[in-house]
């Protein structure tokens, strides 16, 4: 599936539509499994998750906003429960985050360089990987330079093997 050694990782004709999409080096399903609607039901999004792997969907997008964070616990031991060869690629966002002391505090745009490192570092702990397969950027900087901080401490990240491969994620 993951590496294209598991057999369910050769979909049938029809599955989901069109060809796979090559973005960074990976061969991501041309439908990912977006985890934003999954709610607090961690057994629901377990199920969400293996269905979608049945379908030949081999890609998983989140963000630690979702649910703050619950979400990503979910599908963090739902990865833990899947054979290796199995485990679809994780699609990160970051950019967005709340005071780390209170789970009701509003969210607010993130640019600066170490909370960036620290929401990915505890996304990933969350989801229970070494590494974010990608790792999306919104793009809401007020500034060039914010963004450009924010840029280069992704670059670093990926530099340092804890992110394959970046993007950025526009606006509404």
């Amino acid at each position: 599936r993951r590496r294209g050694s598991h057999p369910r990782g050769n979909m049938s004709e029809g599955s989901t539509p069109g060809r796979p999409a090559a973005i960074g080096g990976l061969q991501l399903s041309r439908i990912g499994l977006g985890t934003a609607a999954f709610g607090a039901n961690e057994s629901r999004t377990g199920e969400a998750i293996r269905r979608a792997l049945e379908l030949g969907i081999n890609w998983i997008d989140t963000d630690a906003i979702f649910e703050r964070g619950e979400i990503e616990r979910h599908v963090g031991n739902t990865l833990a429960a899947l054979p290796p060869c199995d485990r679809p690629f994780v699609a990160l966002a970051v950019g967005f985050d709340w005071d780390g002391r209170s789970r009701r505090a509003e969210l607010r745009p993130t640019f600066e360089p170490r909370r960036l490192r620290r929401q990915l570092e505890r996304s990933l702990a969350r989801l229970g990987i070494e590494r974010a397969d990608l790792v999306k950027l919104h793009l809401a900087a007020t500034s060039d330079a914010l963004f450009e901080d924010a840029w280069s401490v992704l670059l670093d990240l990926r530099q340092s093997g804890l992110v394959r491969s970046l993007g950025l994620i526009a606006p509404d």
